[in-house]
């Protein structure tokens, strides 16, 4: 674990996700960042060093885009499911429901996370080394 609940709302102020479900969201930020760094054994050495919270930050952005991804997928089910069924529009008095049946909602909230993903991990990380062939020295 690159960082505690406890890191996550009150030193980043995160409130997405809650103390059960962070274990989870954990891990799946976690492997994200190492998938991008290809470094984790570097990753655990410079948590102890100046670039730790680059590191904790980037973690905590990528559990937020995680929950929000999750959440904006659920929309593009609902979506994609009234697309399936036929319904191109929908007027209920002064609720109306329209599908977009030109896009793929579920690829569109995808590309979205992943720019957003490599947003924050530009941000966060290129001070650090480890998105450019490491950190480029043993530790």
């Amino acid at each position: 674990m690159y960082l505690t609940y406890d890191y996550y709302s009150n030193k980043y102020g995160g409130t997405s996700v809650s103390s059960s479900d962070f274990p989870k969201y954990e891990l799946r930020a976690r492997m994200l960042l190492d998938g991008f760094t290809l470094k984790p054994k570097t990753t655990k050495k410079l948590l102890e060093t100046e670039y730790g919270d680059y590191i904790r930050l980037t973690v905590c952005e990528l559990i937020d885009n995680t929950k929000e991804e999750e959440l904006l997928l659920e929309k593009a089910k609902t979506g994609l499911e009234l697309q399936l069924s036929g319904i191109a529009s929908e007027t209920v008095k002064d609720h109306s429901i329209s599908v977009n049946t030109k896009g793929n909602a579920y690829d569109d909230v995808k590309s979205y996370i992943q720019n957003k993903d490599m947003q924050t991990l530009s941000k966060y990380l290129l001070p650090t080394g480890l998105l450019y062939r490491g950190v480029g020295h043993d530790l």
